[in-house]
């Protein structure tokens, strides 16, 4: 203690200690003209009981109190506390757009009015927060002049334009309070209870306010103490026992973590908003618009991708009909009902056969038998107005006793177009047989023609000339 109180004795008036009350130079410098021991151990004792800083964190939110108490020396060498009004101005004072020094006079120029701040010339002012080579701007001076968005005070200095910006704090007096007293401070932890500026003491000297994380200016105006205390306090969150912060609300530039980022929002509420829409890579999310993602790739909306094992259920086509080639089974259409091979789909959503005047057969027969050695044309004569297809020529021998045998030349029987004097198709007889058929058959008829039969090769070489008839099947 004794060495502390001589300590005090070389460091008498110093007031850099920015976070203990100012009148605590007042009780230094007492102690530094009365010397005797007992009464610097008994005034320091008092000293540092009322230097005393109180900072707690509410347990649940990211604020923080802040307490203290202001004393003065009796003429007696005692202490006693000060009544008097507190204000709180911001870390940031009243902040500057621009700062520029010419003829040796600092002008300040704000964003907002000074004037309406409170700030009155021939008032000290504490210059803060400019930085670099604009550091000679900071300090304290007595206001010049005031006007709705500058402030002027005499700077030593050459002419200069500052590149940097800054605040300033206007000190109190005994009857008016710092500037701007604009700092929001509550009487509640929860910060619900707004703190009208400026506000009295307890009649004690004590001052406390909650406050959000940050650095404030507190100032306290009072009589009988000289100069008014403006201490610069910064209220820091302090983790809880778990370890962790109680943030609230923060705004940052840019946020790095080492560790997990955790947020226990109950659903409903998005856990974090991004008003970018640039991708962020590696971001590896479970759901998808609410969908939890497929265990195999991802089906993209324009990439081309083949699938594998997939279903599709109650797919919508759009768009062109290219690469659908035996896509789209039957059974999508109407569950495949009535679908057959003399069928067609129509646009009803319905499986239906042609109609009558759709697709019809008609016959063109050979008449009665004929020999199988006779060449030329024979038969009915039919004269089609339109153009048909022949689909069929059916040979058939009269039996029994009459098939071809041992012909070493089978006959060859056309379909004869008779007004073009040409083949539309022929079917050749054969040896021991009762039928021959062309088979399937698709030969145009031409429109406005005549048609009958023509034998084109006889029979040669059988031990039985046969007889046959010809029928014609045509569309």
């Amino acid at each position: 203690m004794a060495e502390l109180a001589d300590a005090l004795d070389s460091k008498t008036g110093d007031a850099r200690a920015s976070n203990l009350p100012t009148d605590t130079q007042q009780t230094a410098q007492f102690i530094k003209n009365r010397k005797g021991r007992f009464l610097k151990r008994g005034l320091l004792c008092s000293f540092l009981l009322t230097a005393w800083l109180q900072i707690s964190q509410s347990p649940a939110c990211a604020q923080t109190r802040y307490d203290t108490q202001y004393i003065k020396p009796t003429t007696t060498g005692g202490l006693t506390a000060v009544s008097g009004l507190a204000t709180v101005c911001p870390g940031a004072g009243l902040a500057t757009t621009a700062a520029s020094v010419t003829a040796n006079v600092a002008t300040l120029t704000f964003g907002s009015n000074p004037i309406t701040a409170g700030f009155v010339a021939g008032r000290d002012v504490l210059v803060i927060n400019f930085t670099g080579s604009d550091t000679y701007f900071n300090g304290s001076f007595t206001i010049s002049t005031v006007t709705a968005s500058t402030i002027t005070y005499p700077l030593v200095h050459a002419n200069n334009s500052a590149s940097t910006t800054g605040g300033a704090i206007q000190k109190p007096t005994a009857a008016s309070g710092c500037s701007p007293a604009t700092a929001s401070i509550f009487s509640d932890k929860d910060l619900t209870i707004p703190i009208a500026q400026p506000f009295a003491d307890d009649g004690k000297g004590n001052v406390g306010f909650w406050g959000a994380p940050g650095i404030y200016y507190v100032a306290f105006s009072a009589s009988g103490i000289n100069p008014m205390p403006l201490n610069a306090v910064t209220l820091s969150v302090t983790p809880l026992v778990n370890g962790t912060l109680p943030l609230g609300a923060v705004t940052v530039t840019t946020l790095s973590a080492s560790g997990q980022i955790t947020s226990t929002v109950s659903t409903g509420t998005a856990p974090f908003v991004v008003a970018s829409t640039t991708v962020i890579p590696n971001l590896n999310a479970q759901l998808h618009g609410g969908k939890s993602a497929p265990s195999g790739n991802i089906v993209g909306d324009t990439d081309s991708q083949t699938l594998s094992s997939k279903t599709i259920s109650s797919p919508a086509f759009s768009g062109t009909a290219t690469g659908t080639a035996n896509f789209l089974p039957v059974t999508l259409l109407n569950s495949g009902t009535s679908a057959s091979s003399s069928t067609f789909w129509r646009g009803d959503g319905t499986w239906a056969a042609p109609g009558a005047s759709g697709v019809s057969e008609a016959l063109l027969e050979g008449g009665s038998t004929v020999l199988g050695s006779q060449v030329g044309e024979f038969g009915n004569m039919a004269f089609l107005v339109n153009s048909h297809t022949l689909t069929r020529l059916l040979l058939s021998y009269i039996a029994p006793g009459n098939q071809a045998n041992g012909c070493t030349t089978n006959m060859v029987v056309a379909l004869w177009d008779s007004s073009a004097g040409s083949s539309v198709s022929t079917v050749t007889g054969a040896n021991g047989v009762n039928f021959v058929d062309s088979g399937a058959l698709s030969v145009s008829m031409t429109a406005g023609h005549r048609f009958d039969f023509k034998i084109t090769t006889a029979e040669a070489g059988c031990g039985t000339i046969p007889n046959f008839q010809i029928v014609a099947t045509y569309q």
